[in-house]
């Protein structure tokens, strides 16, 4: 893939990008008409000058009340912030009963929030519409449900495989991306012997994505991410993390990794890889995008995980929502049934570097208008061995605190693997 055109590619200005996967409101619907209409509100349909999926989403809002002037419309509102602080807008407006009509959410905030709240059910309007739903990639719709409960829409199909700067790999001696682990072993000593640093990681998001492909990339890892719950008697007990986390501790204590690896902040992960000094990073579709630098972005391709895997970004977000009323209802299914189209979802991916989440095919010119890199690897993914969910979305939110406050004391050799993995275990009991 090194030195393909760039051909139009969409430019996802900044990692604000995938948190606004995220946006939420801070009222509800009254529930009235205006003027015969049905007025919901969205507190993820608010534009903004740098955010190309917050753009999306506003047009579509705004296509949305022009298809269906006169019946249903679309209030847009601002959305409270990002990060921990639209976390915690999400319980304030949960418990004061003011969550909009859509907003965008991931399954975890989801499931703590529905303990103070009614959210739409959407599983009994999918299972009533068997030809909407059969359009929906395999597995898609399962991934949001609960038992016999979906509360969420999946937003998109992003896929997360590993990016690599071929140029410092063949510098290094390197001729391809590795495909085993003990490859990326070989590869990563290379690329330090000449210099360079091999893994930009933050500590957070993209360290759980490389747990993530070593969790699942192991015999029966996928099966056990899909299934959304850790094995009994804790992760310590379990064979598949006790050896992914001493494979990423590895990684750590052989000086793999940029300087700044705990921050938590992934801007700052993403620098070394920005500047050419760092040989592979972790990441959804986006990240080719946030390649700004022409020859960097020639040099970057997107494969499959070492032991043929990606990851399935599934909880980043879905389409959710507050509403209770039954005209406020049908107004958001039918904002549902138009935002998953196939126009629209192509739209989506041409703007928004965001990929369908149902059956379809692009036309030979929209092709040509997709970043050739991301479209790579989401071809690849269909013949992948192992697919799965990232962990981070499959665990209650309290165990993404822990791995923040226990992570660094492991990987630097403070914290035994047993101690570590049940201090894991024990935020999420």
């Amino acid at each position: 893939m090194a030195g393909l055109p760039r051909r139009g590619r969409v430019l996802v200005a900044s990692i604000v990008s995938v948190m606004g996967l995220m946006s939420v409101g801070c009222s509800a619907s009254d529930g009235q008409a205006t003027g015969g209409e049905v007025v919901i509100t969205c507190m993820s349909c608010e534009d903004s000058p740098t955010d190309p999926i917050a753009q999306y989403q506003h047009q579509l809002a705004l296509r949305f009340n022009k298809q269906f002037a006169g019946r249903y419309r679309i209030e847009i509102e601002p959305s409270p912030g990002q990060g921990n602080e639209q976390f915690e807008a999400y319980r304030r407006l949960a418990l004061a009963g003011e969550l909009p009509d859509l907003f965008v959410a991931t399954g975890a905030i989801l499931t703590e929030i529905s303990v103070s709240v009614d959210l739409m059910d959407f599983a009994p309007r999918f299972d009533a519409d068997p030809a909407f739903a059969g359009t929906f990639l395999d597995g898609l719709l399962a991934s949001h449900r609960t038992g016999a409960t979906m509360l969420s829409v999946p937003l998109q199909r992003s896929l997360a495989g590993v990016f690599y700067n071929t140029s410092m790999l063949q510098a290094a001696g390197v001729a391809q991306p590795p495909t085993t682990w003990p490859q990326l072993q070989t590869m990563a000593a290379a690329v330090k012997a000449h210099g360079g640093t091999p893994f930009a990681v933050d500590g957070e998001w993209v360290t759980l994505l490389w747990l993530t492909h070593l969790i699942g990339t192991q015999d029966g890892g996928a099966e056990y991410l899909q299934s959304n719950a850790p094995e009994e008697g804790g992760f310590a007990t379990s064979p598949l993390w006790v050896q992914a986390v001493e494979y990423l501790r590895d990684l750590h204590e052989k000086g793999y990794v940029n300087e700044d690896a705990y921050s938590g902040d992934f801007a700052r992960a993403n620098a070394p890889y920005l500047a050419g000094d760092a040989a592979a990073i972790v990441n959804g579709p986006w990240q080719a995008g946030l390649v700004t630098d022409e020859q960097l972005w020639q040099n970057t391709v997107s494969v499959l995980a070492p032991g043929d895997g990606v990851i399935e970004i599934i909880g980043s977000g879905g389409w959710a929502s507050a509403a209770t009323k039954t005209a406020e209802q049908e107004a958001v299914w039918a904002f549902i049934k138009f935002a998953y189209s196939w126009p629209e979802q192509v739209t989506r991916a041409l703007t928004a570097s965001q990929y369908p989440v149902i059956e379809g095919e692009f036309t030979a010119d929209e092709q040509a208008q997709l970043d050739p890199v991301t479209l790579a690897l989401v071809q690849d993914a269909l013949t992948a061995e192992h697919v799965y969910p990232a962990v981070q979305f499959v665990l209650p939110g309290t165990f993404g605190d822990a791995w923040r406050n226990f992570w660094p004391a492991y990987a630097q050799g403070d914290l035994d693997t047993e101690t570590f993995l049940n201090r894991l275990s024990d935020a999420i009991s």
